[in-house]
């Protein structure tokens, strides 16, 4: 009759990130009226934090719960996985502060920010290791500083070789140009 599922669905619309839709479609009404009060009262400060800072969100935050199963068991993630876990463990450190700065104004809303880990650690080494892109620094690892060193130097050997041969007589002839691509 009161067609719940539909209102729930109606309020996953206004969520501004993939886990909290699915979290606002598996709200269940309670029975308990402390918990109502409290979701309430939660629900009232996050009215009131939107109305005075509407652009206060998750940020770059992306749906990383998909990346924790194969992480949980070993698999190793990729640089542009890695890339979206930092991207959202700093769009949560960033909210954590933003509502616990006005913990006095938002208690309940400070509540579950606490709960929110910041994980310095983490984004510092991986900050460390990729880049913006996605791409791997070679400050991830001695050893492979080490082997982009010896590519690069390999890298210019093999073109002062090729510009040798195409700067001399027997080879000239052959060709249309007189440079070298790749």
């Amino acid at each position: 009759i009161l067609e719940y599922d539909k209102i729930l669905q109606q309020l996953a619309g206004y969520t501004a990130f993939s886990a909290s839709a699915d979290l606002a479609r598996a709200l269940t009404p309670s029975p308990y009226f402390s918990e109502v009060q409290a979701r309430q009262a939660e629900t009232a400060e996050a009215r009131h934090l939107l109305s005075v800072q509407p652009d206060i969100g998750v940020g770059n935050a992306t749906d990383i719960r998909p990346l924790l199963a194969p992480a949980e068991r070993g698999v190793i993630l990729t640089p542009t996985d890695l890339w979206a876990v930092i991207r959202t463990i700093t769009a949560a450190r960033d909210l954590r502060r933003k509502i616990t700065r006005r913990e006095d104004r938002y208690p309940q809303l400070a509540d579950i920010a606490y709960r929110l880990e910041e994980s310095p650690g983490l984004v510092n080494r991986v900050n460390q290791c990729i880049d913006e892109g996605g791409a791997v620094k070679d400050s991830a690892s001695a050893e492979l500083a080490r082997i982009r060193r010896e590519i690069d130097v390999a890298h210019g050997r093999l073109q002062d070789k090729m510009r040798r041969m195409v700067a001399s007589e027997s080879v000239r002839k052959y060709l249309q140009e007189g440079f070298v691509t790749q």
